[in-house]
């Protein structure tokens, strides 16, 4: 039933299939700041004063935009893409071309087969196929809105300052805070500092001597982590 289904799909009738690979990507795991404790730093109006990062991801394939997938006899073959849907790695084939498998619980395909994107050698998503086949029934478009993007995992987190300018003697600064998949700050806060009561301003567990700081640009020394 399983070849079956694949060859339909494919939309040609070979006595057998392409043999498939299977690749296995582990989880990669990055813990990083953006700053040297007690080195003097720049940032301009609306940029990144800190950045905190605890962050879970693979490299994957992501539609950058809604994706309809190329009809097959007549007929959808596979419904509608969203944009931001990530393919994770699933096999490769003996003439280089890489299969990254459809996002979970995106399709049923009533546990027949599980859908994969075709990936040439310079990672420009060219076709599909049924993933444990490996058949590929390449679309013949022009490019595809699909790029090779960092895809963030249950776990992730990060944190960042964000400087926005001067008034008088107080700063304003906003801190954001992003969980999971990155997509959006799930916490946000604006705060104020009166620099006339004192050069080092604090947020958390966080200490900054603020040296210079116009309604363009601030200098700073970061004395301790937010975290």
């Amino acid at each position: 039933m399983k070849r079956l289904f694949a060859c339909l799909f494919a939309g040609v009738l070979l006595s057998s299939c392409a043999a498939v690979t299977p690749v296995f990507m582990p989880l990669e795991h990055k813990k990083s700041t953006s700053f040297q404790l007690g080195e003097i730093q720049e940032a301009s109006l609306g940029d990144a004063m800190v950045v905190e990062e605890d962050i879970f991801f693979y490299e994957g394939m992501v539609a950058s935009d809604d994706f309809q997938p190329p009809a097959q006899l007549g007929s959808p073959a596979y419904p509608m893409i969203p944009k931001g849907s990530a393919f994770k790695i699933y096999g490769k084939l003996q003439n280089g071309t890489t299969l990254y498998k459809e996002p979970m619980k995106l399709v049923s395909r009533d546990g027949v087969w599980s859908y994969c994107l075709a990936v040439n050698k310079v990672n420009q998503v060219y076709g599909d196929t049924a993933c444990e086949i490996g058949l590929i029934r390449d679309w013949k478009l022009p490019e595809t809105p699909f790029k090779l993007s960092k895809v963030y995992e249950k776990g992730s987190f990060k944190s960042e300052l964000l400087y926005n300018g001067k008034s008088g003697d107080t700063i304003k600064v906003s801190y954001r805070e992003y969980k999971d998949d990155l997509a959006r700050p799930s916490f946000y806060q604006d705060i104020s500092y009166d620099l006339s009561e004192s050069t080092e301003i604090g947020f958390k567990k966080m200490k900054i001597e603020v040296l210079k700081a116009t309604n363009s640009s601030i200098e700073y020394i970061v004395k301790s982590p937010m975290n």
